[in-house]
Order: structure tokens, then C-alpha cells, then sequence
């Protein structure tokens, strides 16, 4: 279940039914991050217009998307970042 335990969720719970692909899908997505923390490559790469709906920016500052762009990182680092997001 989710829990938005924030008043801007209004402290309510929404249950989700757990099918055998859903399980699939949550194992894959995991096995991404845990090969991301393997590798000690967590590229920052945040999606146009992220930032300004990101509970982070005070920590990240206002120009992240700036930052990311000067860098040069391999696109065969994204590419599990990119299989990721296009997930259902």
C-alpha cells in the first residue's frame, strides 16, 4: 500500500493489488538501483521541468538541470535509468 503521510496527501493510504507482474516489475526496478549502488554510478539525469516539483532543491540548489548538462556522462550509464522510466 501507499501511505501519503504528509496533509498535502491527506494522511490517506491506497492499497495496491500485488499480481505476479507487478512483483516482476518491483524486483527489476530494484536490481537497477542495487546495480547502480554496485557500480557507485548514480548519475544525476533529471527529467525537463523535474526540478521544479522536487522536495530536494534545497539540498541540489536551483540549477541542477545546469549542472547535469556540463557533464559529460556516458550514455551506457543511463541506459538502466532509461529502461527504468519507461516502465508501466
Amino acid at each position: 500500500q501507499l501511505f501519503y503521510c504528509t496533509s498535502a496527501g491527506n494522511f490517506q493510504r491506497h492499497p495496491i493489488a500485488v499480481k505476479d507482474e507487478t512483483k516482476r516489475l518491483a524486483l527489476e526496478a530494484l536490481e537497477i538501483v542495487d546495480r547502480a549502488i554496485e557500480r557507485g554510478v548514480l548519475p544525476p539525469a533529471p527529467l525537463e521541468h523535474a526540478c521544479q516539483f522536487c522536495d530536494f532543491r534545497p539540498v541540489c540548489g536551483p540549477n541542477e538541470a545546469e549542472r547535469v548538462a556540463k557533464k559529460k556522462t556516458p550514455l551506457l550509464l543511463l541506459g538502466d535509468l532509461q529502461m527504468l522510466r519507461t516502465r508501466p
